[in-house]
């Protein structure tokens, strides 16, 4: 990890390492709440593959916009 990142990281306290499981429980739960069976029954997967595609989305775009459209666009693929 960079300094920068590790700094950051002690400045923002325990928020950066939570946010990731809160928000795969966030698409946990609204994924097992899908009417769609087959989509309720792979919801840990499904929010597991959408989290990891999100990192690496954030790494190759520059705006919030590009991000939204990148990840909406993996959303469509997977819910297919």
């Amino acid at each position: 990890m960079t300094a920068i990142g590790w700094h950051g990281r002690r400045r923002l306290g325990p928020v950066v390492a939570e946010y990731p499981s809160r928000f795969a429980g966030f698409l946990n739960a609204a994924l097992t709440e899908s009417p769609d069976a087959a989509t309720a029954a792979r919801s840990d997967k499904v929010a597991q593959t959408l989290i990891s595609t999100s990192i690496g989305i954030k790494h190759e775009v520059t705006t919030r916009e590009a991000f939204l459209e990148r990840l909406a666009t993996a959303i469509e693929l997977i819910m297919d």
